[in-house]
């Protein structure tokens, strides 16, 4: 157990790499916000470069058409908008199958909610094809518009996942350097935390309104969520 005093809070896996600068940068601009006396210069200095560094590869990648943008979702918004509507089904499959049919259950959820909460690339179409093929079949016991919806997941995500395969190969050229920064500001951040704690060692909550609390609290839900929902046995 003591090992998860060891793990970075900062590293934020859930985040794509454009709301991560935007979750870094709004961290820096608290820091310079309170930094009236100047005891939080040296933190600063520490995280500005790194955070310069990662936005600048990021704003690369979006001019050279290695990360993916258009007037349509994200692979990222997708799969993040999957995963909310996955707690829909999941409310729904519990109530109507999970005892009075749990084989029914099974087929959307054999291993519990936990695989749809740690959603990858690799997984992703077995997961929402699963979705898609369940509210299809059951759609008379689930809620009006339910398989439409996962069937539109499916569309728009086999869909974008093809408009991206045409230049895979650039992005696996170009995503260790991103995953290198991205890892270089996540570690300073956890070092400015540190010194935060140790400066409010007396008050320990103000360190909290030098980050965007909203965005933690939805990564640790879901990390949450992950270890409170165990497989079906």
């Amino acid at each position: 157990m003591i090992f998860h005093f060891f793990q970075n809070p900062f590293e934020l896996k859930r985040l794509g790499y454009a709301k991560y600068v935007v979750f870094a940068k709004k961290h820096l601009n608290y820091l310079i916000a309170n930094n009236g006396d100047g005891s939080l210069t040296a933190l600063i200095n520490l995280l500005t470069p790194v955070i310069v560094a990662l936005e600048t590869w990021v704003t690369k990648q979006d001019a050279e058409g290695n990360v993916q943008k258009s007037k349509t979702e994200s692979l990222d918004e997708i799969e993040n908008n999957f995963e909310d509507f996955v707690d829909e089904v999941w409310d729904e499959a519990t109530y109507k199958f999970a005892k009075k049919n749990p084989e029914i259950f099974a087929q959307c959820f054999p291993n519990g909610l936990s695989e749809y909460n740690n959603i990858t690339r690799a997984n992703a179409v077995k997961l929402i094809t699963r979705v898609n093929n369940f509210c299809t079949q059951h759609k008379a016991e689930l809620p009006a518009g339910m398989d439409v919806k996962a069937t539109n997941f499916l569309v728009s995500y086999t869909e974008k996942l093809g408009e991206q395969q045409n230049e895979i190969g650039e992005v696996k050229d170009g995503s260790e350097e991103g995953k290198n920064l991205r890892g270089v500001v996540a570690k300073q951040m956890k070092k400015v935390f540190l010194n935060l704690l140790l400066k409010y060692e007396d008050n320990e909550e103000e360190v909290l309104k030098y980050y965007d609390m909203e965005t933690v609290n939805y990564n640790l839900r879901r990390r949450n969520k992950v270890e409170e929902t165990p497989p079906i046995k």
